[in-house]
C-alpha cells in the first residue's frame, strides 16, 4: 500500500514539475515620456496705421486717438473718403477663423443748424442722428469683399473672413469709409459712435 501511495505522489510531483517548466513566447516593448501639449490661439492687431507695425494684444486704442486718422474722422463732410486696414496676426499655433464686428453705440443729433432744418431735419437729440446711416463702408479681408453698405447697416453682425488664418500667419481687414456727396446738410454736427471687435476662433 505504501508503495502504491509513493508511486502516486511521485507521478503528481513529476506532472507538477513538467507543468511548471512550460511557458508561451512573449516580447514587451515600452514607450515612455509621452506628453500631450495644448496648442495656442492668440490674436494680435496692428494698431499703427502707418508703415510700421505695432502688434497689440488687448486694450486697443480708439481711432480718434491715432494721429494719422484724427483729423479725417473728427470733421467729416459729404464727399470725404478714408481708406486703411487693420492688420491681424495669429500669434498661436492653431488655425483660426477671423471675425470683424462693428456695434453702433450712439447715433446723435447734436443741435439743429439752420441748414439742417432747411434740408428737413426737424428732430434733435440723442438717438436721432443721421450720420451712422450715411457713412458708407466697404470691408475686405485680404482683398476679398466681405461687406458693402452703411455703418448702421453692419452694426451688430459678425463678418467672417473668407479664409482661415494659420498659426503664425498675418492678414488684414481693409476698409473704405465714405460719405456720399449727395447727403447734404442733414448730417451737420451729428456724431456716430461705434465699437470694433476683432475675434479669432478655432477652425473646425
Amino acid at each position: 500500500m505504501k508503495k502504491i501511495l509513493f508511486a502516486i505522489m511521485a507521478c503528481v510531483l513529476c506532472i507538477g514539475l513538467v507543468g511548471g517548466a512550460f511557458a508561451y513566447f512573449d516580447d514587451t516593448e515600452t514607450s515612455t515620456g509621452n506628453l500631450f501639449t495644448a496648442g495656442t490661439l492668440d490674436l494680435k492687431v496692428d494698431t499703427d496705421p502707418g508703415p510700421g507695425v505695432t502688434w497689440s494684444d488687448g486694450g486697443l486704442p480708439n481711432l480718434n486717438s491715432i494721429s494719422e486718422l484724427n483729423a479725417m474722422i473728427n470733421n467729416m463732410a459729404p464727399g470725404d473718403s478714408i481708406s486703411g486696414n487693420f492688420g491681424i496676426k495669429n500669434d498661436g499655433t492653431i488655425e483660426g477663423v477671423a471675425d470683424f464686428k462693428v456695434t453702433v453705440t450712439a447715433n446723435d443729433d447734436n443741435g439743429l443748424t439752420e441748414p439742417e432744418q432747411t434740408d428737413g431735419d426737424g428732430t434733435d437729440g440723442a438717438g436721432n442722428g443721421d450720420l451712422c446711416a450715411n457713412i458708407d463702408v466697404v470691408l475686405n479681408y485680404n482683398g476679398t469683399l466681405v461687406y458693402s453698405g452703411t455703418l448702421l447697416g453692419m452694426s451688430g453682425t459678425n463678418y467672417t473672413a473668407a479664409s482661415n488664418l494659420a498659426g503664425g500667419a498675418t492678414a488684414s481687414w481693409e476698409y473704405t469709409i465714405s460719405i456720399a456727396t449727395g447727403v447734404g446738410n442733414v448730417i451737420q454736427s451729428d456724431t456716430c459712435t461705434f465699437d470694433i471687435e476683432f475675434s479669432l476662433t478655432q477652425a473646425s
